[in-house]
């Protein structure tokens, strides 16, 4: 696993959020700061029981509530191990997704 994830950040007005976007939800705006993100915790979690792509293994989807210098942001990620709701959890981008693991 590599880099911490990093959110969007408007230049225009703000907004601030992940996953990238081609435009800001908030103003239209196409200008954007990458910010990276900490630690969270973990807000829901489930699974998706059928298989979505050939090399997805059907592990847990996690949405994790982090932090960064900018406020909070919600990711959608993977859970990597066993991952429970109120875990503190790293979040690391492997590929184009982002995965949980537990602290």
């Amino acid at each position: 696993m590599s880099k911490v994830p990093l959110a969007q950040k408007c230049a225009s007005c703000g907004w601030f959020g992940l996953p990238s976007r081609l435009w800001c939800p908030g103003c239209s705006g196409t200008a954007w700061e990458e910010v990276p993100t900490e630690a969270g915790h973990v807000v829901a979690l489930t699974s998706i029981r059928r298989a979505i792509a050939p090399d997805f293994d059907a592990r847990p989807i996690v949405l994790v509530e982090a932090s960064s210098a900018n406020g909070s942001v919600w990711l959608i990620a993977v859970a990597h191990g066993v991952v429970r709701v109120g875990d503190i959890v790293e979040c690391r981008r492997q590929g184009s997704a982002v995965v949980a693991m537990k602290r």
